[in-house]
């Protein structure tokens, strides 16, 4: 919280003259104050600050050779923009990988950067580049047993290959992910997985997972549910029952954007 983090900020900034002390171990407590700082202006969205703060803990502990805040900086640098600026979030995204390589200190951090880059190159629709490190992350989470990340990668695969049109490829690996997870499976698997049955031409399965997730609690996720079941239940010439779920669909808007 504000209340606990902003002191310790305010006392390294000035303890360090806003990073331009010779001591490293004060140094580096003034770049780790300020990634902590960015995180709760990041919590706060308040972006403007949270990215200033970022670029100051990338700076000051790249200086110091504190690799750790260093790549996390870089990441966390990388989402932030990942929408306004998908091309700068990419070069964040490898400076976070290339820093992370001086210190090689968690895996799961590395399957993590990995994954970002692969997202970063299909926001920007480089799909070649983007399936480069999906299938690098996923050996790495493969060697270490890590089937959370396993899986966040191959619904990352599977929406490269739908947005290619690769509809089989897609499919194949959205059901290897929801295959593998756990009890609680996250909305976003099983909406890439009903996205995939609809684009193979299995409505009756993709129905079945928009009807079991329609109920989401995020209003926009309930949207497009409601706008998908619409168009398979227009599909299927169910005219009456499209127009319900399309009511449902501009219901949402409504209570996203009007309440």
């Amino acid at each position: 919280s504000d209340s606990l983090i902003r002191g310790s900020y305010e006392y390294y900034r000035d303890a360090s003259r806003a990073g331009q002390t010779s001591d490293e171990a004060l140094l580096r407590r003034y770049a780790q104050s300020c990634y902590y700082m960015a995180l709760f202006y990041k919590a706060c969205d308040s972006i403007k600050q949270c990215e200033e703060l970022f670029n100051q803990a990338a700076k000051y502990s790249e200086r110091c050779e504190d690799w750790h805040t260093c790549y996390l900086a870089h990441i966390q640098l990388c989402v932030t923009s990942c929408w306004s600026n998908p091309e700068y979030a990419v070069r964040q995204a490898l400076k976070a990988l290339y820093f992370y390589h001086k210190i090689d200190d968690d895996v799961n951090n590395e399957v993590l950067i990995l994954l970002n880059i692969a997202n970063m190159y299909f926001t920007t629709a480089d799909t070649s580049k983007a399936l480069q490190y999906y299938f690098e992350a996923y050996e790495l989470a493969e060697q270490n047993n890590l089937p959370k990340s396993r899986n966040e990668v191959c619904k990352g695969i599977a929406n490269t290959y739908l947005f290619m049109g690769e509809n089989a490829r897609a499919l194949a690996y959205a059901q290897k992910a929801a295959t593998m997870a756990d009890s609680v499976t996250s909305f976003s698997l099983q909406y890439t997985l009903a996205e995939c049955y609809k684009a193979c031409d299995s409505l009756k399965k993709a129905k079945k997972i928009y009807e079991l997730i329609s109920h989401d609690s995020n209003q926009m996720n309930r949207y497009f549910v409601y706008r998908n079941l619409s168009e398979i239940t227009f599909q299927a010439q169910d005219p009456l029952l499209a127009y319900a779920y399309m009511d449902s669909a501009f219901e949402c808007l409504e209570n996203r954007y009007l309440k």
